[in-house]
């Protein structure tokens, strides 16, 4: 059974990173942001503003707080494989294939194999994943942390509560979910008789996350709630709170901004709405761990509400999980009771998948790049780097390349995978550099002698 489930991993990791590094073209500046902070990371031990190991890291021009979970787990990743772009985004490959593995073990301890199989692959196949997949992005993290504390509350209290606050640590929009499933997680252990005596524990467990939130908050201030006022607005909440819910939105549309999904498909596959559907009516007969599922899957995005978010298929990726196992009880019902169904479900669901994968792979990258940063001066940098490696140079750059407001949290990844430090301005006339000099630069017209010439809109020079 354990080659099974690797065999899952691997499998789920070869279709994740399926041309991860063509699609998409370029990244996002949050990308960038969790790239530098982990570069420098694994590389110092210290973060951009020179804090040593701090649990949060502010970044993008001190505006935005990093999570530490996803951060720290990007710098090991670096630490081992080294830091790159395809690495960067590797990192959330290999957390939605461990995700996948861990939804196989799940329903599989709860419905068999086959159903086994059939939430992993509406998992693996969700637009949502599969896109922030190829993102070096914290959307993701949250989905192991909630997976591994699902399985384990029926066994293990402890090992649940820690995951679940683990979980809170992991992506921002986990503030408003956690408590909630801390709820139903009491709720389920409190109303299964035989593990009503697991509630302490548990409790115990998970207390200590939710009171070190006063200390953190004021050592780094506005981490916590990332500055965001909640909105205490009747109509604002149940409009917030509903609109997680609009079917055009999960199954049609999605996300209006691009990163988050292709703006022609859903969070979810529409051709898999039927089993979720049968899923949770099947569910909430069963009742017990089935139906706490179900109300965690609801009841999970009810703080939202308070943020008057609407339509952020980021914030919801978490849900992803939840929908795959449900969706299995779904498969189980019509596996039972109707196969022909089943049969023309489970083509539809080919069909929307494969049509979503072939617009994501060879469209969606031609489609969106002007919504993402472009990766041309990281092939300057690493020809820079290769140049000093083998003339003993020094390296400088024009003002022009450190400005640009927070796209320079991008241009500062790309530098760090080569340069930990920032390389110095020349502010002189550039034709005057100093001898045994290189420098990186816009201007195409400098009376120096240039060297990697097949680069476009940055530029190589050199002073002998």
């Amino acid at each position: 059974m354990k080659k099974l489930y690797l065999s899952v991993f691997l499998f789920s990791f070869l279709f994740f990173s399926h041309r991860i590094d063509k699609v998409p073209q370029g990244l996002t500046i949050d990308e960038g942001a969790f790239g530098y902070n982990a570069a420098l990371l694994s590389k110092t031990a210290k973060d951009e503003n020179e804090r040593i190991l701090p649990f949060f890291i502010l970044s993008i021009n001190n505006k935005d707080w990093r999570e530490p979970v996803p951060t720290y787990f990007m710098a090991t990743f670096f630490k081992i494989f080294g830091v790159s772009i395809t690495n960067l985004k590797l990192s959330s490959a290999v957390l939605a294939s461990l995700s996948a593995m861990l939804i196989f073990y799940l329903t599989n301890t709860l419905l068999g194999t086959k159903a086994a199989f059939f939430s992993s692959f509406i998992f693996i196949t969700s637009p949502v994943v599969y896109i922030h997949s190829h993102l070096g992005l914290d959307i993701l993290t949250p989905i192991p942390m909630l997976l591994l504390w699902l399985i384990f509350l029926k066994s293990n209290p402890i090992l649940s509560a820690f995951f679940l606050g683990v979980a809170l640590y992991s992506y921002k929009a986990m503030r408003v979910f956690v408590p909630i499933f801390a709820v139903i997680s009491l709720i389920y252990l409190f109303y299964n008789q035989k593990k009503k005596r697991k509630t302490v524990p548990f409790i115990c467990t998970l207390a200590p996350f939710f009171l070190i939130m006063p200390y953190l908050e004021y050592k780094y201030a506005g981490a916590i709630l990332g500055n965001q006022k909640p909105s205490f607005s009747i109509y604002s909440f149940f409009r917030s709170y509903f609109s997680t819910f609009d079917p055009s939105f999960l199954f049609v549309d999605g996300d209006s901004i691009v990163h988050h999904t292709t703006g022609k498909h859903g969070v979810f596959l529409l051709a898999s709405l039927p089993a979720f559907m049968r899923g949770i009516s099947f569910a909430l007969k069963k009742g017990g761990f089935a139906k706490a599922l179900v109300l965690a899957f609801f009841a999970g995005p009810l703080l939202i509400g308070f943020t008057g978010s609407y339509h952020r298929a980021g914030r919801i990726a978490s849900l992803s999980a939840f929908y795959a196992v449900i969706s299995a009880y779904g498969f189980n019902c019509f596996y039972k009771n109707q196969k022909a169904a089943l049969f023309l479900l489970l083509a539809l669901i080919a069909v929307n998948a494969g049509l979503f994968m072939n617009y994501y792979w060879y469209s969606y990258a031609e489609d969106t790049k002007n919504h993402f940063y472009d990766t041309k001066i990281e092939k300057t940098y690493s020809a820079m780097k290769d140049y000093l490696l083998k003339h003993d140079f020094v390296p400088y750059q024009t003002a022009e390349i450190v400005t640009g407001g927070d796209e320079s949290a991008v241009r500062n990844f790309f530098r760090s995978i080569y340069f930990t430090q920032e390389i110095n301005i020349y502010e002189g006339n550039p034709e005057a550099l100093p001898k045994k000099s290189i420098l990186l630069t816009r201007d195409s017209k400098l009376n120096l002698k240039r060297i990697d010439s097949q680069l476009s809109d940055y530029y190589l020079y050199i002073k002998e």
